[in-house]
């Protein structure tokens, strides 16, 4: 079984700043922190059996991978061309919809453990850039970039985007007294 854990972000500064209307005008730039909250989301092979068992907020066998009723999981697969017998989960900390961005953080889930599962070397920016596209393009949900990037990269963070989409996302070094204010606010 291979497990990951994805965190939770939450917004401090900036958020909408990073959605392709915005920055392709002016730029974007957004503060973002990753809190001890998380998605964690696993994969095993069932070699044995001829279906796949699906756990999320439910439970579901298929026989073919791209019918399963969860479209996060679906779409991911499908992306993947992944037709293996599988057992796919995943359970959070938080419920889903509370804002924190926790589509994001199954997806970022979902990336790191297939390209784990079938061998694949991905690194930090193309799993942005995937869980993006699947998020967004091929989902059609709604948002920026911020999700994928706090999902992915976690920490205390600043991000910028300029006009042609570049993003630099840089790590912000806090002290613990000021972390410790900001925890008491």
């Amino acid at each position: 079984m291979i497990l990951y854990k994805t965190p939770f972000r939450i917004p401090l500064a900036g958020g909408g700043t990073d959605i392709d209307f915005y920055y392709k005008k002016r730029g974007g730039f957004l503060i973002s922190a990753a809190i001890s909250e998380y998605v964690y989301t696993y994969i095993a092979p069932r070699p044995f059996d001829t279906r796949s068992l699906i756990q999320t907020t439910d439970t579901q066998f298929v026989n073919n991978n791209y019918e399963i009723e969860n479209e996060i999981v679906r779409e991911t697969l499908k992306y993947f061309k992944i037709k293996d017998k599988l057992h796919i989960g995943n359970f959070s900390s938080l419920p889903t919809g509370a804002g924190l961005g926790s589509s994001s953080s199954l997806i970022v889930g979902l990336i790191k453990i297939i390209s784990k599962f079938k061998k694949i070397r991905i690194n930090n920016s193309q799993i942005i850039k995937l869980a993006y596209k699947i998020e967004r393009e091929i989902l059609g949900l709604e948002g920026g970039w911020q999700d994928q990037i706090m999902a992915t990269l976690g920490g205390f963070r600043k991000i910028s985007i300029n006009k042609s989409g570049k993003i630099t996302p840089l790590g912000l070094l806090i002290s613990n007294m000021q972390l410790r204010s900001i925890h008491d606010f």
